[in-house]
């Protein structure tokens, strides 16, 4: 653990790198998970049960900045000597006592927080402590089966592997598999509805919703006053008014408004809710189609992946089952009417069947479900403005084919699926690099790096001279100059030309003075450099905004009458 590997890492110092990470994830995401960091194999001992060679590093809590201050001095970027400080053993000692130790370390967390998933790391220099005594490693695997065992009763997060498997498998013997293992599995798949499922009138079932796909965002910043103390929480406080009397209202004398033929229509809160909820919450079958018939394109939201739920409805994961199995048989789609939530919109959407998958190790790739893809309605098609374009000619599809897709070096094709890990948002990334150098007192960060920003000198050797011999043609053929083509900014004047209305328009006005204009009640034909030059030149100091410039020449000239 502490000798560096081939590659110069040391495993000691990457498995708090993880630490770290994961740290640092948890304070982001804004969550209330606890995180906690145990040591084996340690000379020194601190647990509550006495255990010898047990060390809790951090308790179980909520992330914060010293947390990560102190794993960072251990990690690859700090200079601490773990071995040094809490020291090393080769004695060896029953492995049961971590799990034993783990569970009082949850048993505690528990009397100050019940919200938020718990994790424990732990790390040591011992990754077979019981070699010869099974007696001793089977108790430990199965004191660990009793702590997954009550975590995964006290969890609301979805997890179907086997007890087994968890305790004893998914080892990662490099550490960069280590590394990425730890933050693959970090966001936590949180149950965003528990509904009804009607698959007939007397069939109904529950389902749990999870969503797979959300927008990350920054977390909203609280609002803060330092006048006293210390920092502390402003409370915001909405005060309505009227606006003629400037009365306070109380919410019970507010109503809502809707603006129809000219008019408002009011309704009172209750009519607004009532107009809300037109179906209960839940899921309705409607019926089937065939799979192919399905237009990819006509979805106006993320899927939602449902999953059954016992704790609604006895025998729901068996229908549940029977329903996934004879869609994926017979390659059919469902129809359903979806209604996630009280007071929620209802949408026709489609029921998409997933089965289960597995990796090359084994391991669930992809858990069996329906996906809920909600449809548009014919309020919801927008047609597109359609104009008339140039037609290429042939030549010039096949010079850009050329040059796109069959360069010499293989053109631009992109031959790999698309990968969301490959790419991070550089908005989101600069702002946590940005408070993690505020908190933890580090330099601040002027840039990250942008994963969406293309190869150019990639792009340029695979294309570079297709894309040449194509600027060259289409320079040839529509007599645009090749420096044009490249993109090039031009000036203002030359980048875009002057409309015949807009001619025609500048040439009435100039013709005209001031004094014609206001007689014609014309003025705001005229621009706002003619206004505020006549006015200047009539000792008077215009004004920004253009009606207000009106109103002065009104005012001026109305004096001379």
């Amino acid at each position: 653990m502490h000798k560096p590997e081939p590659n110069g890492q040391i495993p000691i110092k990457v498995a708090f790198d993880c630490v770290k990470s994961v740290t640092m994830s948890k304070i982001f995401a804004g969550t209330s998970d606890r995180l906690g960091v145990l040591l084996y194999n340690t000379d020194k001992a601190n647990n509550p049960a006495g255990h010898e060679h047990i060390y809790i590093l951090q308790d179980l809590d909520v992330p914060d900045a010293p947390r990560v201050k102190e794993a960072e001095k251990y990690s690859s970027e700090g200079d601490a000597d773990i071995g040094k400080t809490f020291g090393s053993t080769s004695k060896e000692y029953p492995f049961g006592n971590v799990f034993w130790t783990c569970s009082d370390i949850f048993n505690a967390g528990n009397a100050t927080n019940q919200r938020g998933s718990r994790r424990v790391f732990l790390v040591t220099n011992q990754d077979n402590p019981h070699p010869n005594q099974s007696n001793l490693r089977q108790a430990a695997i199965r004191r660990a089966k009793e702590i997954l065992s009550q975590e995964e009763g006290a969890e609301s997060t979805q997890d179907e592997d086997v007890a087994s498997q968890r305790v004893t498998g998914g080892v990662s013997n490099k550490l960069a598999e280590l590394l990425d293992n730890v933050r693959r599995r970090e966001p936590n798949k949180r149950t965003a509805f528990r509904i009804p499922f009607t698959i007939a009138p007397e069939i109904v079932i529950g389902v749990r919703g999870y969503n797979l796909v959300m927008a990350e965002k920054r977390s909203t910043p609280h609002k803060v006053t330092g006048a006293g103390e210390r920092i502390e929480e402003v409370e915001a406080q909405v005060t309505y008014k009227c606006q003629d009397t400037q009365q306070v209202l109380l919410t019970t004398e507010i109503k809502s408004a809707f603006d129809y033929g000219g008019s408002q229509v009011i309704f009172s809160r209750e009519e607004v809710e009532k107009m809300r909820s037109v179906k209960e919450k839940g899921i309705t079958l409607l019926g089937f189609r065939r799979k192919e018939k399905q237009n990819d394109i006509l979805n106006i939201t993320h899927s939602t992946f449902i999953y059954p739920d016992e704790s609604q409805y006895e025998g729901s994961h068996r229908t549940f089952t029977a329903l996934l199995k004879a869609m994926l048989a017979k390659d059919k789609i469902g129809i359903c009417a979806f209604t996630p939530r009280s007071n929620a919109n209802t949408s026709i959407a489609l029921m998409y069947p997933q089965a289960e998958t597995f990796d090359e190790n084994g391991a669930q790739d992809r858990p069996p479900g329906i996906h809920i893809i909600p449809m548009p309605y014919a309020d919801d098609i927008r047609d597109l403005p359609i104009t008339e374009t140039p037609i290429a000619t042939e030549e010039q599809v096949e010079l850009a084919s050329k040059a796109i897709f069959g360069g010499e070096h293989g053109g631009m094709e992109i031959k790999k699926r698309y990968d969301p890990d490959m790419f991070e948002d550089p908005a989101l990334q600069l702002h946590y690099a940005t408070l993690e150098s505020i908190a933890l007192d580090k330099p601040m960060v002027d840039h990250i790096i942008d994963t969406t920003k293309p190869n150019v000198d990639m792009i340029h050797k695979r294309i570079g001279q297709g894309l040449k011999e194509l600027r060259e043609r289409l320079a040839a053929d529509t007599g645009v100059l090749e420096e044009d083509l490249r993109g090039q900014k031009r000036k203002a004047s030359d980048s875009k030309p002057e409309s015949s209305n807009s001619r025609q328009r500048r040439d009435s006005t100039s013709s005209k003075s001031i004094e014609d204009h206001y007689q014609e009640q014309s003025l705001d034909k005229c621009t706002v450099a003619m206004l505020k030059e006549w006015l200047e030149r009539n000792g008077v100091k215009p004004k920004r905004i253009k009606g207000d410039i009106i109103a002065q020449v009104c005012d001026v000239l109305d004096k001379r009458q």
